[in-house]
């Protein structure tokens, strides 16, 4: 193509002493790489690599020609490399009238999608994963109103997020704990009741030795005051057979 463009030009065959020659060089090679890749901007790497802009033109209709011409024939070399390896890889619609040109979206999306939302429990969460094994992820939305898409979370990370959660070495370490805690409430709920306990005898006994105190001191004092009582009215006795008047103190 750049030999051919210089011969429309009025030009010769390829002459490396004159300076046209190079620019026939990067003229031909601009359309060879354009015409692999189905590309245009080869065209302006060569641009940039040399920096002469008067020949934008002519290179910009050889890359053009190039490309169209190979388009036809055969695919780019990326696609060639993705068919030998059988990647996978969407085939070219064809621009002219088909029927899958009127086929939407959401007439070939599935409807029905399991995902995960914030508010969600854990037992929600388990059943979701039990019920779709299948599924390696699961998108994450903002709830079940608007399902406005947050991001997705693979199986395995919500499988070990639920299993440390609610899974039977958890249920076993809650059980345990709870357990832990009613024996040491247990404890000491006894061993304040016997501190009660303690106090209220000891409190009972002090007060029973009190009133035996105070019972003890009255009888006590009743029989001093009787026995003096006794006393004096020997005196007054013996003071009046004598004949005498006086006081017994």
């Amino acid at each position: 193509m750049g030999e051919g463009m210089d011969r429309v030009g009025g030009g010769g065959f390829l002459r490396l002493r004159r300076p046209s020659s190079l620019r026939k060089i990067g003229q031909g090679a601009a359309s060879f790489c354009g015409s692999v890749t189905h590309t245009i901007s080869v065209a302006v790497i060569v641009f940039e690599l040399t920096g002469q802009l008067m020949h934008i033109l002519p290179v910009m209709i050889a890359v053009l020609v190039a490309n169209i011409v190979c388009s036809y024939f055969q695919p780019s070399i990326y696609d060639s490399i993705i068919l030998i390896k059988e990647l996978p890889y969407l085939p070219e619609v064809s621009h002219c009238s088909h029927e899958f040109h009127n086929i939407v979206a959401e007439q070939i999306m599935v409807t029905d999608v399991k995902y995960i939302w914030k508010g969600m429990t854990y037992f929600q969460m388990k059943s979701v994963i039990e019920s779709n094994r299948r599924l390696r992820s699961f998108p994450v939305v903002l709830d079940q109103d608007s399902r406005i898409l947050l991001g997705s979370v693979s199986r395995k990370v919500l499988s070990d997020l639920v299993e440390n959660k609610v899974g039977d070495q958890a249920r076993r370490q809650e059980a345990l704990r709870r357990l832990r805690n009613a024996v040491f409430s247990q404890e000491s709920r006894n061993l304040s009741s016997a501190s009660v306990e303690y106090h209220t005898d000891r409190e009972l006994a002090k007060q029973l030795t009190l009133q035996r105190f105070s019972s003890a001191h009255l009888s006590l004092l009743g029989k001093k005051s009787r026995s003096r009582s006794e006393g004096r009215g020997d005196c007054s006795k013996l003071l009046h057979s004598a004949g005498m008047d006086g006081s017994c103190g």
